[in-house]
């Protein structure tokens, strides 16, 4: 099995917008610590965000669409920062991979496409921060992604196959 090498916090920061939306999130996380509830740092990282010149939306419910239907509310981002970056904040003890798969449904349905997930219980703060990017620009089918994998079944042909039946999905059910 290869081992996988472990990321460097700092190669998340690959630009200055990035660099300064992070930086307000370590300033709360040093002031506040850890154990406070989600709402709380969401309240103070959009202020200090504001405090900072980002443009910032909380809690924006936003519709889900599919084949012309449209749910309203169906996800509710923590924080959107300038219509080009998302964050879901965190306080758990670890993310798992139904974090990433909540995040980047947010990216895919929203047409933003990098994301920041952010474990506030994580000491130092940046070993709980992932960056995710959703590529709107090149969508691929799951054909495309895994030949193995069909798009449908044989008993349907006007049904897709589930996303847990592809093994390059984030998450197993």
């Amino acid at each position: 099995m290869k081992e996988r090498s472990k990321r460097n916090p700092s190669d998340i920061v690959n630009d200055e917008f990035t660099h300064r939306v992070l930086g307000c999130g370590i300033r709360i996380h040093e002031r506040l610590g850890v154990g406070l509830f989600e709402n709380a740092y969401e309240t103070f990282y959009y202020r200090e965000l504001v405090k900072n010149g980002f443009s910032v939306v909380r809690q924006k419910p936003l519709p889900a669409v599919d084949e012309g239907v449209v749910v309203d509310l169906a996800y509710v981002p923590d924080l959107v920062v300038d219509d080009r970056l998302i964050i879901e904040i965190k306080t758990v003890k670890k993310l798992v991979p139904e974090n990433d798969a909540q995040l980047l449904t947010y990216l895919k349905f929203s047409g933003i496409s990098v994301g920041l997930l952010m474990n506030f219980h994580a000491y130092p703060l940046m070993s709980g921060v992932k960056r995710l990017v959703w590529n709107h620009e090149d969508p691929k089918p799951a054909s495309k992604i895994n030949p193995a994998v069909p798009l449908r079944t044989e008993a349907d042909p006007e049904i897709p196959l589930s996303p847990s039946d592809d093994p390059d999905f984030p998450f197993s059910p």
